[in-house]
């Protein structure tokens, strides 16, 4: 369910704003489209490939999907972690992420 707050269109911006809405128990798309002060509650957030922008929000009790362009990467860096001759670039790609 998705209630309350409000809609936008920033002109000049393709994306989507959202703003003070709150999402419960169902699945976001969250690239794409800009989330303000929005609050999410046992949803899971998908993450398709595109930009993502989560301001000021509030996350409870959430998990988090892979679809699309994100999905097929997830499933690349398994298939190079399986192989011992590329598993050190996921390691490296992994501390890269973590800032180490």
């Amino acid at each position: 369910m998705a209630n309350e707050g409000g809609v936008e269109r920033v002109v000049g911006d393709a994306r989507l704003r959202l703003v003070g809405m709150r999402f419960e128990n169902i699945p976001v798309q969250i690239d794409n489209v800009s989330f303000v002060k929005c609050v999410f509650q046992n949803c899971t957030l998908v993450f398709g490939g595109g930009q993502v922008n989560l301001d000021a929000c509030e996350l409870n009790e959430c998990n988090f999907g892979f679809s699309g362009a994100a999905a097929s990467t997830l499933d690349y860096l398994k298939f190079l972690a399986s192989n011992p001759v590329t598993k050190q670039v996921v390691l490296d790609l992994y501390q890269d992420v973590l800032g180490g």
